[in-house]
């Protein structure tokens, strides 16, 4: 009896002591900001354990440090300062296991900076937002109107002068930028033409005080169907040969824009 405990005592020994490095937790993905560092970790359970960190290059799987550490820290210099790492682990036998690949992504850790573009379109204006870094955002029309779109469109259904205004965030801070929306000059500027019938079965006449220097006719996907440099003050336009639907009339005179909403039927 005795003998048999002792076989088996020294059976379990011998299986715990020549048994293979296992790894319990795998190095995770991590984000680390440029000029700062971190760290990789690993637990694992065997023997006299050695780990083998390797990093991930073009002519493959490159050891970086071996010790009995069980963390790897890295340091980036640089947006392209990204890495794949892993670690082997091996024990007193040589036996090893390797763990799951974790990627390590550089960031700014910079606060975002606000700017927007935009384009009138009668009553209508786009906003494109031009902001660095931006996650997500909130526009206020200045009129009470708001989005959390990116670069939304708003219709104002006024000729005034608003204040637009937009908020920029992301997880290291935020932004503010506001810039003045005139379409009161547009309705000053629209009173000294005439843009009729509309809505239109084709045929469209325009009038205006002063010269004619360009027209733009443009889809509702901001396609451009018709351009003209007519430089006179009244003329024509056949459209009949465009689908039905809405389109923006966009017309120069005297060095500025205007533009004009029409439906063909």
């Amino acid at each position: 009896m005795k003998k048999s405990l002792l076989f088996l005592f020294a059976t379990i020994c011998s299986v715990s002591l020549f048994a293979q490095p296992v790894i319990t937790q795998n190095p995770q993905n991590n984000v680390v900001c440029i000029g700062a560092c971190e760290d990789f970790t690993i637990t694992a359970v065997g023997n006299s354990l050695t780990y083998h960190w390797q990093q991930l290059d073009l002519t493959g799987w490159n050891t970086v440090t071996s010790s009995s550490a069980s963390s790897y820290t890295y340091c980036a210099d640089s947006l392209l300062d990204s890495v794949l790492v892993r670690c082997v682990v091996e024990d007193n036998m040589g036996l090893t296991d390797t763990s799951n690949i974790a990627y390590l992504s550089t960031d700014s850790c910079l606060a975002p900076v606000a700017n927007f573009e935009f384009q009138i379109f009668g009553d209508s204006v786009c906003f494109e937002n031009t902001s660095l870094r931006a996650e997500t955002v909130l526009w206020n029309f200045g009129n009470g109107g708001q989005s959390s779109d990116y670069s939304p469109c708003y219709d104002y259904m006024d000729f005034q002068i608003f204040t637009a205004k937009l908020y920029v965030f992301n997880d290291y801070g935020s932004d503010e930028i506001e810039k003045e929306i005139d379409l009161l000059g547009l309705e000053e500027l629209s009173t000294r033409f005439e843009l009729y019938p509309n809505p239109t079965l084709g045929q469209l006449f325009i009038s205006s005080e002063s010269l004619i220097e360009s027209i733009q006719v443009i889809g509702i996907q901001g396609n451009v169907v018709a351009n003209l440099s007519p430089n006179k003050a009244a003329l024509s336009l056949d459209l009949s040969y465009l689908n039905k639907g809405v389109y923006l009339v966009q017309m120069t005179v005297n060095g500025r824009l205007s533009h004009q909403k029409i439906i063909l039927q």
